[in-house]
Formats: C-alpha cells, sequence, structure tokens
C-alpha cells in the first residue's frame, strides 16, 4: 500500500482514496465556512447601514425574508427537478 492512499471500508468493498482527494474535499468545507462567515458580517454592516439610514425596525426583517425567499426559491425549485 502506499503512502498516498487510504483504504476506507465501505461495508462489502475497499475504496481507495488518495490524499490529494481527501485534502481537497477538506480545503472545501473550510471555504465554504469561511464565506458563510464574510456573508454573515456583510449582512451586519448592511443591516447597520439600513438602520441607521432610517428603516424601521418591523420592516427590515420583512424586506430581508422576503430577499431571501427570492434567492432561495429558484435555487430549491431547480434542485428538486
Amino acid at each position: 500500500m502506499h503512502m498516498e492512499e487510504l483504504l476506507c471500508d465501505d461495508r462489502e468493498k475497499k475504496i481507495k482514496i488518495s490524499c490529494k482527494d481527501l485534502l481537497a474535499s477538506a480545503f472545501r468545507v473550510h471555504v465554504a465556512a469561511a464565506s458563510v462567515q464574510m456573508l454573515y458580517a456583510a449582512f451586519q454592516v448592511l443591516a447597520k447601514a439600513a438602520l441607521s439610514s432610517g428603516t424601521s425596525r418591523s420592516v427590515f426583517p420583512v424586506y430581508r425574508n422576503a430577499i431571501a425567499a427570492l434567492v432561495i426559491a429558484p435555487l430549491a425549485f431547480f434542485s428538486e427537478r
């Protein structure tokens, strides 16, 4: 067995996974987590700017949820087809 390959048990068969594939998948997870944190930070800045400019505190969540629905609805529709 080479040092570059790991054997993972999959009940009936063994699957060879290279270390390069494992590192790539770990890298993607870290990039996704960092991206989520950046999006949260951007939202906080935009929310502060909107509320400071006079947007009502009771209307702001309605706008936020409407925009989220408009973004997520097409993603859900096309991913479930």
